[in-house]
């Protein structure tokens, strides 16, 4: 009842601004009968986005369980992209107290989009339902193409070993299906040959402290220095990736259809 508060009052509080707001639909994940029927109440309102948790609370199954696939059938069969913010589910957003706190807290959060990728790319949830889509938020995307590769890696050399079997490579289904957001770091740029580059999506994060408000123009203009890339892949990460997988009717997307 409390998602279906905040999901009706996040409508009508974009209405009329729908071609420049994504709005991002809350779902309650304690009981998936609730989570499906709250994501196809969304569907109806036009919703192309819902939240779910990074860690998840109480003891609940991760997302290598298959008790999560009416969910994911629900996101592949409705349209709606699964977002997972950094940190969310977490007990304790500050666990690290002593020197170096500040940068330690913050960048172990990163981890979270990592587990909960690894968990679905590997348990096979993703290769079930191949037209889910998932993005992680606010945590960085450079390591990606790391964990592409060793999820390969490891797939290959504990092939004996590996339950389920994927239909194809972890890589090619992070390739496929898994988006992240990034501010600053433009390691993710230069790894696009693993990754593909159509799962990257610059933010500016406004109006948190590590976003990159009020100097955005300038943090676009140089990040792609000395990064070999064309003018397309370039609009596509700064903007049209993102338009894509939201559906945003952006100008620039009419002109290509």
């Amino acid at each position: 009842a409390s998602t279906q508060v905040y999901n009706d009052w996040n409508d009508g509080f974009f209405a009329g601004h729908l071609e420049r707001f994504v709005r991002c639909g809350l779902l309650p994940v304690r009981n998936f009968a609730h989570t499906v029927a709250e994501m196809e109440r969304l569907a109806k309102k036009g919703f192309t986005a819902a939240w779910m948790p990074s860690n998840i609370p109480g003891g609940g199954p991760f997302y290598n369980s298959e008790a999560w696939d009416p969910v994911f059938d629900a996101a592949q069969r409705l349209g709606i992209v699964l977002t997972l913010h950094t940190a969310t589910g977490r007990p304790d957003l500050r666990p690290e107290s002593g020197p170096g706190g500040a940068i330690i807290n913050y960048t172990d959060q990163m981890r979270d989009a990592i587990h909960s990728i690894m968990y679905m790319v590997a348990g096979g949830t993703l290769d079930r339902f191949p037209g889910a889509k998932v993005m992680v938020v606010e945590s960085g995307a450079s390591w990606l193409a790391g964990l592409a590769e060793r999820m390969d890696e490891a797939a290959d050399g504990h092939d004996i070993f590996v339950q389920p079997k994927l239909s194809i490579k972890p890589s090619e289904i992070i390739k496929r299906q898994v988006y992240a957001s990034f501010q600053y770091d433009r390691a993710c740029i230069m790894s696009r040959s693993v990754t593909g580059h159509t799962g990257l999506v610059w933010g500016s994060d406004y109006p948190h402290h590590e976003g990159t408000f009020p100097n955005s123009r300038e943090v676009v203009a140089r990040l792609f220095d000395g990064i070999d890339i064309s003018e397309e892949e370039k609009a596509d990460i700064v903007g049209l990736n993102g338009a894509r997988l939201f559906r945003l009717p952006h100008p620039a997307l009419a002109q290509a259809a």
